[in-house]
């Protein structure tokens, strides 16, 4: 797998009915390693290892419901209450990062309510702080740790 601009990853990675699959400590079991995944489990890795962000506060691909379909957010971080804190929307590194990924994210964010969302392809990377009451974004040069988005959350 190509390197990415997130800090390497000693992953566990194992051949299953000829397709490379990668364990995932969030859902504690080996998932076919697509490229889209690959960025997936780098954030993952990163947001514990250098966000100390529990991984039961973690969720992949959150299912909700968005003008009548079921649609999955690729990773959804949690406060410590189960509030949506930060949506992750990963792309596979071959996949730009248009003006229609950060219009999916903004529309799973109206549903999921996170006040800061992350758009990502593993060599580009966008953090954005939401208030969505007053309809405004603002994007942030790294992400803060997991308290400090907590007490960012709970002042806004």
């Amino acid at each position: 797998m190509q390197s990415l601009a997130l800090p390497a990853i000693n992953a566990r990675m194992t051949e299953r009915d000829e397709a490379l699959h990668i364990h995932d400590p969030v859902r504690t079991k080996y998932v076919r390693c697509t490229p889209e995944e690959w960025v997936r489990q780098h954030w993952i890795h990163f947001l514990r290892n250098a966000r100390n962000v529990p991984l039961g506060l973690m969720t992949v691909e959150q299912a909700f419901t968005w003008q009548g379909r079921t649609h999955r957010a690729d990773l959804v971080v949690h406060t410590r209450t189960g509030d949506p804190l930060l949506l992750l929307e990963c792309k596979a590194p071959s996949v730009p990062l248009t003006q229609d990924v950060f219009d999916q994210t903004s529309r799973y964010n109206q549903e999921l309510r996170a006040p800061f969302w992350i758009a990502s392809n593993g060599h580009m990377h966008y953090v954005c702080r939401v208030d969505l009451d007053a309809g405004r974004a603002d994007f942030l040069d790294e992400l803060p740790a997991y308290d400090e988005l907590c007490a960012k959350a709970s002042a806004a």
